[in-house]
């Protein structure tokens, strides 16, 4: 998934996240956002096991976000 264009996040059926991979990695969550929508592709790449593998093949070789 994180080669592609764009990555549709969904939740309970409706739509949580959209964007490019490089988008919703630097969306952070904030108190403000009360359904924790923002930062959902970003939770999910910090929990998965391969979430270095992955930023850098988001962020192409530029570091963590």
């Amino acid at each position: 998934m994180a080669d592609f264009d764009k990555i549709l996040v969904m939740g309970e059926g409706k739509t949580r996240e959209f964007g490019s991979p490089r988008e919703l990695l630097e969306k952070k969550g904030s108190d403000e956002d009360v359904e924790g929508d923002e930062g959902t592709f970003r939770s999910m790449v910090e929990m998965s096991g391969e979430k270095e593998e992955l930023e850098r093949m988001i962020l192409g070789g530029e570091g963590r976000v």
